[in-house]
């Protein structure tokens, strides 16, 4: 196994409500290093039972997160910061960032490279994002949340089946005050 700079970073057990367990059965798999094929180490492989406690706990996280001050929050955060694959990741990284805020996306957090050095980016958040933007159309495959404006559930959907990018998609009923919005049909592999 290839020996990390942070071992603390690749966990070997999964977090279900608030506490770090083992897999029930034990299941893992390999994590590569993707450059040289080279294992890591191993991460759970998550089953239904793993999956409905987790869903299970989702209630009690965000009360309990909403107390922590946002330097509680920020330092938790920045402990699970991670490198970017290689040099050219963090450049595409910086191209969507720069692309993005010079046609006028606002820039909530973050936005540089992180004081670790190396690939390492801080975790960024962008709002108002639009349709013509690289980070639309391109997966960045870096620490950037875009936030879109949309009108209603049609529009997000429309917006969701669009997009050709994404492992992962979110639509909050919480967050718009819409409801039903996960009952449209949409592509992304995941809504949250």
């Amino acid at each position: 196994m290839l020996k990390l700079r942070h071992p603390s970073l690749l966990r070997e057990q999964t977090l279900i409500d608030g506490a770090w367990c083992g897999v029930i059965g034990g299941a893992s798999l390999p994590v590569t290093d993707p450059a040289c094929g080279a294992v890591i180490g191993p991460v759970p492989d998550m089953g239904a039972a793993e999956t409905k406690a987790t869903i299970a706990s989702c209630p009690k996280a965000p009360p309990a997160w909403a107390t922590e001050t946002a330097a509680t929050r920020a330092g938790i955060l920045m402990r699970w910061l991670g490198p970017l694959i290689n040099q050219k990741a963090l450049e595409k990284v910086e191209a969507h960032l720069s692309d993005a805020v010079s046609k006028g996306v606002r820039l909530l957090s973050g936005g540089a490279r992180h004081a670790l050095g190396g690939t390492c980016f801080q975790p960024t958040v962008l709002v108002d994002l639009t349709d013509d933007l690289q980070i639309a159309h391109e997966k960045t495959f870096g620490p950037i949340a875009g936030l879109f404006r949309f009108e209603s559930e049609h529009h997000v959907t429309a917006l969701a089946n669009a997009s050709n990018a994404g492992l992962a998609s979110y639509i909050s009923p919480t967050i718009c005050g819409a409801s039903g919005v996960s009952r449209r049909p949409c592509k992304p592999a995941w809504l949250g």
